[in-house]
Order: C-alpha cells, then structure tokens, then sequence
C-alpha cells in the first residue's frame, strides 16, 4: 500500500515536488523513473536482503549488492553517454528492481536446500 502512495504521490505532484529544488530541476520524468526504482526497492530488494541476512546468507546478500554496483558502474557509463541523466536514472532503477530479483532467487535457491 504504501509504495502505491507513493507512485501516486509523486505521479501527482512531481512538478511541485521537484520545485524544491529550484529551476535548474525542471524535469520531473527524472522524478518518476527512480520513483520506480524506490517501489522495486521497497518492494523486493529490500525485505529480501533483509530476509537474506537473518537466515544466514549475509554473504550472497553481498554478493547481489557487488553484481549491482558494478553493473551500475558500466552500465550508467554507457547510458549516460547515449541519454544523459535520464540513461543513468533508468539504469539505476532498473538496477533496484534486479537486485530485488537477485535476492529472490538466493532466497529461493535456500528454500529449495531446506
């Protein structure tokens, strides 16, 4: 429920929000790409690591987290050459939702050995 407010809260009011900030944060299609990227967040990457490490797999939790920030590293490198700021914000949030996925596959991976 929560990450469903959010989406709307920040669908809604991103332009306001964005103000904040100050005129130089014009674009708010920014705001929504990593508004996503948070909900992955939120939703999956999050309670599974956290999942993760209390049932003994800090180490593939850290394992998922090296895998995200080096394919962030190169894959933000490359977008952001191609599309700028918005490659990178893609990137980033796609990386969460991954991440997210990463752990659900270490967790089921566990449940398949119990």
């Amino acid at each position: 429920m929560i990450s469903i407010i959010i989406l709307i809260i920040f669908y809604l009011f991103s332009e306001n929000l964005i103000s904040l900030f100050g005129s130089n944060y014009s674009d708010s299609s920014i705001m929504m790409v990593f508004t996503f990227g948070v909900i992955g967040a939120l939703l999956v990457r999050i309670p599974l690591g956290n999942m993760l490490s209390a049932i003994g797999l800090a180490k593939e939790n850290a394992i998922n987290s090296f895998i995200i920030l080096v394919l962030n590293c190169i894959l933000s490198y490359i977008f952001i050459k191609k599309s700028g700021v918005e490659g990178a914000a893609i990137v980033t949030a796609s990386l969460m939702w991954l991440s997210g996925f990463l752990s659900l596959l270490f967790f089921i991976l566990f449940l398949r050995k119990k």
